[in-house]
């Protein structure tokens, strides 16, 4: 039951909710799907082959990073700075491009692009959107690649932790491409690394910002080094959806073969669950003729015995059913397969999602297009017939 639920919104379908709301519902869908203390998911997220950075304990000794300002409530701006001073000290370093860049110019502003209203602390661009900024570019949720919060306060309070899963389930309501979120959180001389994805919540421990004679922790360093430089596969992207300069998605890839999306039809608004996301799509066959499908995207929970593929497998040629055309489980560049469990790495943790993905036909229309009573009655009497 618990899974089940937590694959439905627990409110109507608001068009904009208030912290208080969001924040309500957003403990109510994690609730017991937090992982505290998982102190191996710095090194899982961000390991060495995906730093393009050469020998990683040469550049961290080379470096030599100063700890960073006094984090205080109003710092916002200087912490930014200092992390971008850090990305700049690397690429001069290695002769690696910065991909991405820290702005915290939204701090005090709500950010566009999503009905509910936030401010994030600060927020990682990609590098030629961060310098665009200036020059009138329109920032948007869908243009956020990770968060970073920050506080004076000493310890790591309930409100981070909410604000953290509030600004992550924007993120992932604007982009439909997003695997998991990363967030990076300063608490007075102590920092929190986190992943949110569609099984829950994974921090790790609270770790010092600085280690001995005032140098910057390691971990920190992979972290912030990690978010500025991998791949947008490492950060969260699924790699097999391509965006169009409005953020949503044009194109899917599934099995090799690629898919023109005419336009998204249905799109979960939880954020722990199966998030189901469903597009109208077409694609020109081997024979030159142009089909249209629907592509089904979910993240399935393996603890099922029931597989959805194989019950359409069964009940092909039935009146009513759809045919599925392909499917796959979707796998990440190293050719696994993309699992929440990933995250979960040295914790014990019974809720394992892995991402699946089908084509299927026909492609029909939303009841409420009707535009006659006559189809009305049409539409009851197919949907009397195929049950």
């Amino acid at each position: 039951m618990t899974h089940k639920i937590s694959s439905v919104r627990f409110t109507s379908h608001e068009p904009s909710l208030k912290v208080d709301a969001l924040k309500d519902i957003l403990e109510r869908e994690l609730e017991g799907a937090i992982i505290e203390k998982a102190d191996k998911l710095v090194e899982t997220v961000f390991p060495d082959r995906c730093l393009p950075l050469g020998n990683w304990e040469s550049l961290t000794r080379d470096l030599a990073i100063a700890q960073p300002p006094a984090i205080q409530c109003d710092g916002e701006d200087d912490v930014a700075s200092w992390m971008n001073g850090i990305g700049d000290a690397v690429q001069q370093r290695t002769q690696s491009h910065i991909l991405r860049k820290w702005s915290a110019q939204y701090c005090n502003t709500p950010l566009n692009g999503s009905p509910h209203t936030r401010k994030p602390d600060i927020i990682l661009l990609d590098a030629a959107v961060a310098d665009s900024i200036s020059s009138g570019y329109e920032l948007k949720w869908h243009d956020v690649r990770a968060l970073s919060e920050i506080t004076s306060q000493e310890s790591f309070h309930m409100a981070i932790k909410a604000t953290v899963a509030q600004k992550s389930y924007i993120m992932f309501l604007t982009q439909c491409d997003r695997r998991f979120v990363t967030a990076l959180s300063f608490h007075g001389d102590r920092f929190r690394f986190c992943a949110c994805d569609r099984a829950g919540v994974v921090h790790t421990s609270s770790f010092p910002i600085a280690r001995s004679a005032g140098l910057v922790n390691p971990t920190l360093l992979r972290i912030i080094i990690g978010l500025m430089f991998a791949t947008n596969s490492t950060i969260g992207y699924d790699q097999m959806m391509t965006r169009g300069p409005d953020g949503q998605i044009v194109k899917i890839m599934v099995k090799g073969k690629e898919y023109k999306v005419i336009q998204k039809v249905f799109s979960s608004e939880s954020l722990r669950g199966r998030a189901t996301q469903c597009w109208h799509v077409r694609r020109v066959n081997e024979d030159g003729n142009v089909e249209e499908y629907i592509i089904k995207d979910s993240w399935v929970h393996t603890g099922h015995t029931a597989n959805e593929v194989e019950f359409l497998e069964k009940l092909r040629g039935v009146v009513g059913v759809p045919n599925c055309v392909d499917s796959e489980d979707v796998t990440l560049p190293d050719g696994t397969v993309d699992s929440t469990a990933t995250r979960c790495n040295g914790c014990r943790y019974d809720e394992v999602r892995v991402n699946r993905r089908l084509v299927m036909q026909p492609v029909g229309e939303l009841l409420t297009s009707f535009t006659c009573k006559k189809e009305l009655v049409r539409g009851f009497r197919d949907l009397a017939r195929g049950a």
